[in-house]
């Protein structure tokens, strides 16, 4: 209860913090937005290149979702924003239902601990490390990639028979507008076909042939770092002169792994990895053992061995995968750039450390219960 409380509080605190502080104009990455829309008002929607609305924001992101709400907003509601916001919030409480309701279909009879949960996912998804995400308009698209890829996984998971045509058309669509919010939404192109074929190899190879078209759709034009403005041969000359060897293609490679990895443990370990790096580190190597160890077991009991469906179990390991996949694609591409403690990334480090948590719950429950968890 006092775990619920708490959630309650922060939850109603952020709204509160939101009311006083949210940007009603555009600001950062909104202001990039403008000529196109500003465009689609004058002439008209039709006048305006189909491709400009999916072209590539900041090297990696193809935000159309987000501009379709800024049009929408700016032609019926005079621009303030609030249907970006309105649709970020709507994503927050999706993301709670969801996790509420796989709880509920594995342990329909624990009350105090759906309580318990339910103020552990509200204490998540109000952390106020994230609170930027909820006042600039275009980093709400983290809440609305993470929510829509929750309820996309949520329909496969929910239950261990092959999903119909209707169930795996829905989970796509979900799918495809967590990747038209952000990069983010991409990583849960490549988790379904898996979950899928937990269920059905045959659909599960339809699912993989569904996501490479869309990756093949997606991916063209995404870069890494902008190194358009560097001169590799003044680069050599440079190193030359200052009697330093060129890297090798090899060195090259391992420093930018060690670099991923290392952002990564940063990233996934923050705030805490500013101050106490050796305590977030050991919490970062735990989570990533418990993740490979829930795979391995869910893997194993399904295709070897009896298995025993847990839909909340099993949504946590995925969107903890999920997330994981998105901060180490994060630092794969901003290589030597990326910034781990950014604010705007603690979204989906909440939700990855909510989704772990869920996980050790489902331990400690199998534990006391003396009951198996698969």
């Amino acid at each position: 209860v006092l775990t619920f409380t708490a959630g309650t509080f922060f939850f109603l605190l952020n709204i509160d913090m939101w009311v006083r502080y949210h940007i009603n104009i555009p600001s950062n990455d909104a202001i990039l937005q403008i000529p196109l829309i500003a465009s689609a008002l004058e002439h008209g929607v039709w006048s305006t290149n189909l491709q400009d609305w999916f072209s590539i924001h900041a090297g990696a992101h193809r935000i159309a979702l987000i501009r379709t709400l800024m049009f929408v907003d700016y032609r019926f509601f005079a621009g303030y924003g609030y249907v970006s916001y309105a649709v970020a919030w709507l994503s927050i409480t999706l993301l709670l239902v969801v996790y509420t309701r796989a709880f509920r279909q594995t342990y329909r009879s624990e009350t105090a601990l759906l309580i318990f949960s339910t103020g552990l996912a509200l204490l998540f998804l109000s952390s106020h490390t994230q609170f930027v995400n909820l006042i600039q308009i275009v980093n709400t698209t983290w809440y609305m990639a993470l929510g829509a890829s929750a309820l996309a996984i949520h329909m496969i998971t929910k239950t261990s028979a092959p999903p119909s045509v209707f169930v795996f058309s829905v989970a796509y669509v979900l799918a495809i507008i967590a990747g038209l919010a952000n990069f983010g939404g991409v990583i849960v192109w490549l988790l379904l076909p898996l979950v899928i074929a937990m269920r059905s190899i045959s659909i599960g190879l339809l699912g993989a042939l569904c996501s490479s078209a869309l990756l093949a759709l997606y991916l063209p034009g995404i870069a890494s770092n902008d190194t358009s403005s560097v001169n590799p041969l003044l680069l050599v000359e440079t190193l030359t002169a200052l009697e330093f060897q060129p890297p090798t293609l090899l060195e090259q490679l391992k420093n930018q792994v060690v670099y991923m990895f290392s952002q990564t443990y940063i990233g996934l370990g923050s705030p805490a990895s500013q101050h106490h790096p050796l305590v977030a580190n050991i919490a970062v190597s735990a989570s990533l053992l418990l993740i490979i160890c829930g795979w391995l077991k869910v893997l194993i009991s399904k295709f070897f061995d009896r298995y025993r469906h847990k839909a909340w179990f099993e949504l946590a390991l995925v969107m903890a995968t999920l997330c994981l996949g998105i901060v180490l694609s994060t630092y794969m591409g901003r290589i030597f750039l990326g910034n781990p403690l950014a604010p705007r990334y603690q979204t989906i480090v909440m939700v990855y450390w909510l989704s772990v948590c869920n996980m050790l719950l489902s331990f400690a429950w199998a534990a006391n219960s003396n009951k198996p968890l698969w």
